[in-house]
Formats: C-alpha cells, structure tokens, sequence
C-alpha cells in the first residue's frame, strides 16, 4: 500500500513554539528556554526559524511544560473527539 507523506508545516510549528515560550516568560531566551526543554538555544532556533523538525521527545516535553497539546502545536488545532 502506498502512503503519502506528511510534510509538517516547519514554519507554523516553528511560530507556535516561540508564541510558547514568550507566553512561557515574555523576556526568556531561547536558551533559557531550551534548558527547561533539555536542548539548545541553537536547536530552539532552528526550530522557530522552522529549519529543523522538532523531535517526538522535544514535542512531549513542551506539551508539558507548557500545557498545549502536541496536535495544537504541530498542527495549530487541538484534536476534537
């Protein structure tokens, strides 16, 4: 069976994860935040600039520090059951 991939929006999540972190502390760094996150300033760069896919472990430690769902961050919609 031939499934189609599913790009993600980098950009948008990207948009989503630095709204996040200046909701997080309006006058934190990427770094600061990428510390609470166990990763780097640069990778929260990477990440907001939308150049780098943010990792299964990078989206489940945001959820919870954050308390948004993974599907509103990747997808910008929390999911309705």
């Amino acid at each position: 069976m031939n499934q189609a991939k599913v790009k993600p929006d980098l950009q948008a999540i990207g948009a989503r994860v630095k709204l996040l972190r200046v909701e997080n502390s309006p006058h934190q760094t990427q770094a600061e935040f990428g510390a609470k996150l166990g990763t780097s300033g640069h990778m929260i760069s990477k990440i907001e600039r939308g150049h780098s896919e943010p990792t299964l472990t990078f989206l489940l430690r945001l959820s919870e520090l954050t308390g948004r769902s993974i599907d509103w961050i990747v997808r910008g919609e929390e999911k309705k059951v």
